[in-house]
This record gives C-alpha cells, structure tokens and sequence, in this order.
C-alpha cells in the first residue's frame, strides 16, 4: 500500500473530448512538452528531487467509432 501522499496525488480518469486530428496532434505535442522535464529525469545522474519516483503515465488518444443516432 502507498502512502497517503502517493495515493491521493495518483490518478485514474478518463475524458471524452471533441478534436480534430490537427488538434488531437496538438494536445498530445504539448501534453509531452509539459512532460518532458520530468521524463529527462529518469535514469539521469544525479540527484532527484526530495520524493521523487518514476511514475508510469499513460496517455492515450484515439477515436471512437462513430455510432448511428437511437432509433
């Protein structure tokens, strides 16, 4: 069991949006800008932030297949 800091900051969600692809490629660009200063720290030499540890995030975007209006 993680302790209550690790357990309240991890999260488990899911978001419906509406993009096109431009902007789906957008969003995942500047979703990996924000972060990459994290991702350089994993493996790197040195000292870690006080607390730190590698986390998995996940990202996934994909659409849905579009589904015909009730009949």
């Amino acid at each position: 069991e993680e302790p209550r800091e690790w357990s309240e900051a991890a999260e488990l969600s899911d978001r419906m949006i509406s993009v096109t692809p431009a902007e789906l490629e957008d969003l995942e660009r500047r979703i990996g800008d924000l972060l990459q200063p994290y991702m350089n720290r994993v493996g790197a030499p040195g000292p870690q932030p006080d607390g730190a540890r590698t986390v998995v995030y996940v990202q996934l975007g994909f659409p849905i297949p579009d589904e015909p209006p009730p009949a």
